[in-house]
C-alpha cells in the first residue's frame, strides 16, 4: 500500500446544526483510525449541541432534537477527543469545514487545537485533475465506495476510509506522495495572523474581509477561490521587496461561504452596501437615441434608469455609474468619432459647438443631421444595452460541495433575492418588484454564460 504517512492517521467526520463554525455547533463525531495503512477502529459520539438543530438540518442527516438530548455537550468530550487526536493527521473531505468546527468548539472553551491537515477534497483533485465534481456523493458514485450511512458521521468518515485503502493505495507510490504534499501544502503567513487560520478558510467561492488592529475593515473582496485570493496578498511587494502596506496590517481575516461565484459576487456587493448604508446612492443613467430630433436639440435622451421598468427598455444605451461617467464617455465619442457636442448633449444652445474644426458642422449646417446621427449611431452601437435573453424569470443554482445549494432569481436584469430548493415551488409565483441595478447588471452577463444550471421559473418546478 503506498499510504506513506509519518504519523497515524484520524478520518474524521462532522455533522453540525449548520455551515457556520462560528455560528452553529456540532452533532455528531465520527472518527476512523488507522496507522500503517490498516485501520485500527472506529469511534463516533452524538453531541449536544446546545441550541435546537434547524428542521431543514435534522431531515440532511436524520439527527433529530431528541436524539441529541441526552448526549454529552462538546465541553464534557473535549479532553477525550483532544487525546484520541493527539499525534495523529488528520483527515477529511473538505477538511476546512471539519478542522475549522473542531477549532471553534475549542475555541468557546478557551482553549486551542491543532494537527497537521490532509483535505481529500484536494487529494482528490490533485489525483483525478479530469473530473469536475469532487464531492463525497461524486466520490462514492465514481469510485463504487462503501457508505453505511450517507450524512452521518461514521458512515461518512468510512466512506474516506474506503477511498483511500480501495482508489489511493494502489496509485503509483509517487504519485501518491506528491498528491499528498500538494494537498497538505501549508502557506507562510505574516507572524501577527494565526498560522492554523488556513484551514479556516474555503478553497471554493466566498467573501473575504481583512480587519485591523482597531476592527476596522481594511480590504473586502469576492473569489471563486478565497484561500487562493487571501494567500496571494502575503506574497512579496509589487517592487519586490516584503510584504504589502495591506498584509503588515492585517491583525484577523474573517471568510465567508457560498456555493458559487455569482454569490460570492452578489454577498460582496450586499456587504459593501451595508458598510456604506448612509450614503447616498449614486443614479445609474442610459441614453435613448432620437431619431429626427430637430436642429438645435440634443438627439440623445438621458434615461434615469432607477425610475424604468427593465421590460419596457427599448434602444437604450449604457448604463453609466453616474452623470459623470456618461458625461466622460460622451466627450470620448465625440473625439473619436467627429461628434458635435450640442448633437450629443454635452452643451446646449445654438450656432457652433466649442468643438471647432473637430465638429463637422451638425451645430451649424455644415453636415446633415442624418449624416451626423447615423455616425452617432455607429459609435454607440458598442453600448446597446442588451435585451434580456430568457423568456421571463429564471433560477440559477449553484452547488456547494456539501451538496447545498443556492438559487439566484433573476428576471429582465434585475436580482429578486437568493433562495433555498425548498423555496423552489414558490418562485414562479414570487411578487417582486423589478429594480435597476447597475452592479448587478454588469456582472450578470459573464456569470450567465459560465452558469452550468439555470431554472425557466416562469413554469412550476417541484424540485431540483
Amino acid at each position: 500500500m503506498n499510504l506513506h504517512f509519518s504519523q497515524p492517521l484520524a478520518i474524521v467526520d462532522l455533522e453540525t446544526t449548520g455551515a457556520s463554525p462560528r455560528h452553529d455547533r456540532v452533532t455528531e463525531i465520527g472518527i476512523v483510525f488507522m496507522a500503517d495503512g490498516q485501520v485500527e477502529r472506529a469511534w463516533s459520539t452524538l453531541v449536544n449541541p446546545g441550541c435546537p438543530i434547524p428542521y431543514a438540518i435534522q431531515r440532511f442527516t436524520g439527527i433529530t432534537d431528541a436524539m441529541v438530548q441526552d448526549a454529552p455537550h462538546f465541553a464534557e468530550l473535549a479532553e477525550e477527543l483532544r487525546a484520541q487526536l493527539a499525534g495523529r493527521i488528520f483527515i477529511a473531505h473538505n477538511a476546512r469545514f471539519d478542522y475549522g468546527f473542531l477549532r471553534s468548539e475549542y475555541r468557546r472553551l478557551n482553549a486551542r487545537f491543532a494537527a497537521p491537515v490532509l483535505c481529500t477534497v484536494r487529494l482528490s483533485r490533485s489525483l483525478f485533475p479530469e473530473h469536475h465534481r469532487h464531492g463525497l456523493d461524486a466520490l462514492i458514485e465514481r469510485h463504487q465506495l462503501h457508505c453505511s450511512a450517507r450524512h452521518r458521521a461514521l458512515g461518512d468518515a468510512q466512506a474516506l476510509e474506503h477511498f483511500l485503502r480501495s482508489v489511493v493505495a494502489p496509485l503509483p507510490q509517487e504519485r501518491v506522495a506528491a498528491a499528498i504534499r500538494h494537498a497538505m501544502q501549508t502557506p507562510a503567513l505574516p507572524p501577527q495572523l494565526d498560522a492554523d487560520a488556513v484551514e479556516d478558510w474555503p478553497e471554493g467561492s466566498g467573501v473575504y474581509r481583512f480587519y485591523g488592529a482597531d476592527g476596522k475593515l481594511l480590504h473586502m473582496a469576492a473569489s471563486a477561490q478565497v484561500r487562493a485570493a487571501v494567500l496571494s496578498h502575503f506574497g512579496p511587494g509589487k517592487k519586490g521587496g516584503g510584504l504589502s502596506r495591506l498584509a503588515r496590517a492585517v491583525t484577523r481575516i474573517e471568510c465567508d461561504e457560498t456555493p458559487g461565484e455569482l454569490g460570492a459576487r452578489l454577498a460582496e456587493l450586499r456587504l459593501r452596501r451595508l458598510q456604506h448604508a448612509d450614503a447616498p446612492e449614486t443614479p445609474w443613467f442610459a441614453l435613448r437615441l432620437q431619431a429626427g430630433a430637430a436642429s438645435g436639440t440634443a438627439a440623445l435622451e438621458r434615461v434615469d434608469l432607477s425610475a424604468t421598468e427593465p421590460g419596457e427598455w427599448t434602444d437604450l444605451y449604457g448604463p453609466f455609474r453616474g452623470a459623470t461617467a456618461l458625461t466622460t464617455t460622451l466627450r470620448e465619442l465625440c473625439t473619436a468619432w467627429v461628434l458635435c457636442a450640442q448633437r450629443v448633449g454635452l452643451e446646449a444652445g445654438r450656432g457652433p459647438c466649442s468643438a471647432g474644426k473637430r465638429c463637422k458642422g451638425a451645430c451649424s449646417g455644415g453636415e446633415p443631421l442624418a449624416t451626423h446621427d447615423l455616425r452617432l449611431a455607429t459609435a454607440l452601437g458598442g453600448l446597446r444595452m442588451p435585451s434580456w435573453p430568457y423568456g421571463g424569470r429564471i433560477g440559477v443554482v449553484e452547488r456547494a460541495w456539501d451538496e447545498r445549494a443556492d438559487i439566484h432569481v433573476f428576471d429582465q436584469w434585475c436580482h429578486l433575492g437568493t433562495y433555498s430548493p425548498a423555496d423552489l415551488p414558490d418562485l414562479p409565483d414570487l411578487r417582486v418588484d423589478l429594480r435597476f441595478d447597475g452592479e448587478v447588471f454588469r456582472m450578470l452577463p459573464r456569470q450567465l454564460a459560465a452558469a452550468r444550471e439555470v431554472l425557466d421559473l416562469t413554469q412550476r418546478a417541484r424540485s431540483l
